[in-house]
């Protein structure tokens, strides 16, 4: 319903300018912002994970193919 998602929305931009307010007050006091990346959702998408998703979809393509 729009007031969830009016309320969530709000949430949503105040998480992200507390975020930007954090990662600009380090950068402030540091002159840098360290990477702080979430590995497990980054190897998702590593070269590895991709053309294991590639081969699945070119097996399944060859696969119909064969009908």
């Amino acid at each position: 319903d729009a007031k969830y998602l009016v309320s969530r929305t709000i949430r949503e931009i105040e998480k992200i300018e507390n975020a930007l307010l954090n990662f600009y007050t380090e950068y402030k006091h540091t002159g840098k912002v360290l990477y702080r990346g979430n590995l497990k959702e980054i190897n998702k998408y590593n070269y590895r994970e991709l053309a294991k998703k590639f081969t699945e979809i070119l097996n399944q393509i060859s696969d119909i193919k064969k009908l």
